[in-house]
């Protein structure tokens, strides 16, 4: 699983958007809310720890 974190690629728009993805061929291109299109800044990726009940 990987945490990916976007940003507009406008200087004047603020948006940050972070998504939960099970594979990197799942970021597409995104639009921001502005129009403009949204850039990948930071990709981290996870694993899931199942906890014994």
């Amino acid at each position: 699983m990987f945490q990916v974190e976007l940003v507009c690629s406008d200087p004047r728009c603020d948006a940050e958007v972070t998504q939960w993805i099970e594979q990197l061929d799942e970021v597409a291109a995104v639009a921001c809310e502005c129009g403009h299109g949204l850039v990948t800044v930071r990709i981290e990726g996870f694993e899931p720890v199942l906890a014994p009940v």
